[in-house]
């Protein structure tokens, strides 16, 4: 059951990112990201078994940054991931 959820969730997560992406451009991945963390950060107490693996709620909200800090240095530069990181930094210590 775990297992199908985790799956349904990463695929949801990550085509999200995706369609940012496509219709908001750099700003939706840098709102995504911020916003990404600081779910992440909330949700990452709540552990899970998949598979008999006992892991965090909040390891796909990471790795979708991964994945958004990734699209954003291979299209549009380095400056830009790196921007979307303090941006991300930023709003966690805020929140």
């Amino acid at each position: 059951m775990n297992l199908g959820l985790a799956l349904i969730g990463l695929v949801l997560c990550f085509l999200t990112i995706v369609f940012i992406e496509k219709f908001l451009g750099k700003e939706g991945l840098y709102v995504w990201i911020s916003i990404a963390t600081i779910i992440a950060n909330i949700i990452v107490c709540k552990t899970i078994q998949i598979a008999g693996l006992t892991t965090s709620l909040g390891n796909i909200m990471f790795a979708s940054n991964y994945l958004a800090t990734d699209i954003l240095s291979e299209k549009y530069g380095s400056k830009y991931a790196y921007k979307a990181i303090n941006n991300a930094l930023v709003s966690t210590i805020v929140f």
